[in-house]
């Protein structure tokens, strides 16, 4: 990416990310089987991280071909191991030309709230689409919840990602985002996925560890305070409520024109 990735690229990290997408696979598997028609030739996971997401995307629609971008180098090394019938490249995604042949469906999840400039990723990424080929966004409107320790995180969370140039809650402004030349919005719906609170501490908990010693947010917010933040995300990992949080998300369709 272009700008510094919040949540960084370390092995705590791509531990978190496979947790995230167990998580969120049935979210994404719903959204790629319900928009997308018939079997697709080539596949693109733009932001691919070490390949938890492409798993995904080869679970929900069977690609003749998939292919993996990502700018980080350790995260590209992972997923090559991962043993998927993919081929993952080393690349920043907001950068053209993108190293892929025109894909009949690229899929981003969970990334467009880390760029700067979103409306300038789409329009190098509806360059490489084939002639009616999808374009498919999955990211965050909303998290709703009733758990005090989970607000305060995600408080810390917005706030660093913001730090960095980029928007936690992007969904609304992808919604509101004007035209894209070469792309026709086909549909911008919102699907609810409520997750059980141990899995979210358990997510959350280990982005704190990614995180934690940022001297931003050693700064803003101290380091005292981010110590018993973990404790108290520690204690929730074995909570069984199921009730206390859920995401909304954005789920756009584009088409190239």
């Amino acid at each position: 990416m272009s700008t510094q990735y919040s949540f960084r690229d370390t092995d705590v990290a791509s531990k978190r990310l496979r947790l995230l997408a167990q998580v969120f696979a049935p979210e994404m598997r719903a959204f790629l089987r319900r928009v997308v028609p018939g079997r697709t030739h080539h596949a693109v996971d733009l932001g691919c991280g070490p390949g938890s997401s492409t798993r995904i995307l080869i679970e929900a629609l069977y690609p003749e071909q998939v292919t993996g971008l990502d700018a980080s180098k350790p995260f590209i090394e992972l997923a090559k191991s991962s043993g998927l019938s993919a081929k993952f490249v080393l690349h920043d995604i907001t950068k053209p030309p993108l190293p892929v042949e025109p894909a009949d469906i690229m899929f981003t999840h969970f990334v467009l709230t880390h760029l700067p400039d979103p409306a300038h990723a789409l329009r190098v990424w509806a360059r490489h689409l084939a002639p009616k080929g999808l374009l498919l966004l999955d990211e965050v409107e909303h998290i709703q919840m009733t758990n005090e320790v989970f607000r305060r995180y995600l408080a810390i969370t917005e706030a660093l990602v913001k730090h960095n140039h980029g928007r936690l809650y992007i969904g609304s402004a992808l919604d509101a985002m004007d035209s894209i030349p070469g792309l026709r919005r086909r549909s911008s719906e919102i699907a609810s996925l409520p997750v059980s609170t141990a899995d979210a501490a358990s997510m959350f908990r280990l982005n704190l560890e990614v995180w934690r010693n940022d001297p931003f947010v050693q700064k803003t917010f101290g380091k005292k305070n981010v110590a018993v933040l973990a404790k108290e995300l520690d204690g929730l990992r074995k909570s069984g409520r199921k009730d206390e949080i859920e995401w909304g998300l954005r789920q756009i369709v584009y088409e190239r024109v």
